[in-house]
């Protein structure tokens, strides 16, 4: 559970599409619930759980990135139209180093 909240090691591509699919799915859930409630207080606490997903998959991206051995930085690059889809295309299907880099083990040798 602590490893979701660190961004100084590395993701493989399964473990990265788990986090994301999941943490996807819970955003939907939230967004539901916030939709349909008219509570102010469960209205802040979904706000709050979203920013919290969010947060993990920024985290899961930037080990990702980590594995390809690229800066966390490059999360930056997808905040730029077309080239997002380009980034998308590689954090989802691009084989991570095979050896050790500067963010840690090949996730795959654990």
């Amino acid at each position: 559970m602590k490893e979701l909240f660190e961004y100084n090691s590395r993701n493989g591509r399964l473990e990265f599409f788990i986090i994301i699919l999941i943490s996807s799915g819970l955003i939907k859930v939230l967004e539901a619930i916030y939709l349909a409630t008219e509570s102010n207080v469960a209205s802040i606490i979904c706000v709050l759980f979203m920013f919290l997903i969010i947060y993990i998959q920024f985290c899961a991206t930037v080990k990702r990135y980590h594995d390809l051995g690229k800066s966390g930085f490059f999360i930056l690059l997808q905040f730029i139209p077309i080239i997002n889809i380009y980034c998308f295309i590689i954090l989802f299907f691009v084989k991570g180093m095979d050896r050790r880099n500067q963010y840690g083990r090949d996730s795959l040798s654990l």
